[in-house]
Formats: C-alpha cells, sequence, structure tokens
C-alpha cells in the first residue's frame, strides 16, 4: 500500500491518480495532484550559493535571455570560480558589470562566462581599490558643505486662463 504525499491517505495497489508531470510523486486523486502543483509552483528554490538567483538573473539579461546561454557551461563555471577560486556570486556579477558597463566588453552569445573571466578580475580588483582609496580620502577631507532645500513652488492658475 503507498500513501498519498498530501492528504496521507492510503492508496490501494493501482489505484494511484496517473499524474503526467510529478511520476515520482504519488497521489491518490485528482484534487491532491492539483494541491501539488500549487505547492511546487509556489516553493522557492533554494540557493545554492548566497546571491546566485541574482547572478543568473544578470547572466540572462546580459545576454539578451536565457536561450542565449549554455546554462550548463555557465553553471559549472560559477561552481568553479565559487569553490576553487574563493569569489562570491557577489563578486562574480560585479565583475560582469565592471567589463560591461566600465570597460565597455560587447557581450558574444557564442561565448560564455570565459570571455570576461579571468581577463577582467585583476582591472576589476584595481578598479575597486581606487574607490576605496578615494572614500578614505574623501572622509580625510574637511570641508562642510552647505545644503540649500529646494522648494518646488506651484504655479496657480487663474481660472481666467483656463480656456
Amino acid at each position: 500500500m503507498s500513501i498519498c504525499s498530501i492528504c496521507g491517505k492510503e492508496i490501494d495497489r493501482g489505484k494511484k491518480y496517473q499524474n503526467e508531470r510529478y511520476k515520482n510523486i504519488i497521489v491518490c486523486s485528482k484534487e491532491c495532484y492539483e494541491q501539488l502543483i500549487e505547492i511546487k509552483k509556489n516553493a522557492v528554490k533554494k540557493e545554492p550559493y548566497p546571491d546566485y538567483n541574482v547572478l543568473l538573473d544578470y547572466i540572462k539579461d546580459q545576454w539578451l535571455g536565457s536561450e542565449n546561454v549554455n546554462w550548463l557551461l555557465t553553471v559549472k563555471f560559477i561552481k568553479f570560480l565559487v569553490e576553487k577560486k574563493n569569489m562570491s556570486c557577489k563578486d562574480i556579477y560585479n565583475v560582469i558589470k565592471y567589463a560591461v558597463e566600465i570597460e565597455g566588453h560587447s557581450i558574444q552569445f557564442k561565448y560564455g562566462l570565459g570571455q570576461i573571466f579571468p581577463k577582467y578580475i585583476e582591472p576589476f580588483n584595481k578598479f575597486m581599490g581606487k574607490i576605496k582609496n578615494n572614500k578614505q580620502n574623501a572622509k580625510q577631507i574637511d570641508i562642510q558643505i552647505n545644503t540649500i532645500p529646494f522648494i518646488k513652488q506651484k504655479r496657480r492658475v487663474k481660472e481666467e486662463q483656463w480656456d
């Protein structure tokens, strides 16, 4: 005897509901199958690394759609960079963003992340070092900046001007 994964009801041999999509999950009826679909649809996928989904979305945007990305190669390369090169997904995201937006690298669809890594890692690190240095220098400068609030004036229209 099998047990329904949704309601917990016992199912006689050969009486389980034959679903189209989740064949390995046992359900007793069409109602339980529809509940299963809702559960699967609303389930949040666990990220293997922090900011992983943000990185994948950014890659999809830069490659102009999911169909232009070799996902098998891309996911393996991300795993390599995270585990072997000790980069976080945020670091990978920032290097790609630096290459595209600062250096003006044009993404070519037939090449994966190899067109960006390792070429732009060192220039990105130098760029970030300069930004940190500039932030420290800016903190050392003792300038007081007076800000003047900007008040937007409302223009009143007289009734004669409405027409």
